[in-house]
């Protein structure tokens, strides 16, 4: 019963750094398509991160850039 509960936080483990994986992939795309000034997308790659990492701060953090980018951008226009 040991064995099992040490396999199944393992997967767990696995499972988490996946999707942690796939969240970071997410967050460059998305500012990939910010630095090209395409916010829609960008955005909506962050949402397709927060749904892999719930409560993530790197998505936070990414989102914070690109609203202060975008903010930019029409402070320039």
């Amino acid at each position: 019963n040991g064995a099992r509960r040490h396999l199944a936080k393992a997967r767990a483990d696995h499972d988490a750094q996946v999707r942690q994986a796939e969240a970071r992939r997410l967050i460059n795309e998305a500012r990939r398509f910010a630095r090209a000034g395409d916010f829609n997308h960008a955005e909506a790659m962050l949402q397709e991160a927060d749904k892999q990492m719930p409560g993530f701060s790197e998505t936070a953090q990414a989102r914070a850039e690109m609203a202060e980018r975008l903010h930019g951008e029409f402070a320039h226009s």
